[in-house]
């Protein structure tokens, strides 16, 4: 997922704030849509997921685990904004 070398190659600090929260909102609205959609038995379905250890997991797991990860990556966002 490039998840160490994505914010240098798409330069995360150069990026408009106002342009990033919009697109970070839109997209947040886009996935709460997708898995409100999804039934009990979809979102127990499973996979590989490789962070962080490579493990199954079932769908709501990685919806939880998204979400988890938004309110971190917020975080940060909000305090770029006050430095």
């Amino acid at each position: 997922m490039g998840r160490d070398e994505r914010p240098l190659r798409d330069g995360y600090n150069d990026q408009d704030p106002h342009t990033v929260l919009t697109e970070f909102d839109q997209a947040a609205e886009s996935l709460a849509a997708a898995f409100e959609a999804l039934t009990p038995a979809e979102l127990a379905r499973t996979g590989t997921y490789n962070w962080p250890v490579t493990a199954v997991r079932d769908l709501l797991w990685v919806g939880r685990h998204t979400v988890h990860e938004t309110v971190h990556h917020l975080l940060d966002i909000d305090r770029q904004r006050w430095e």
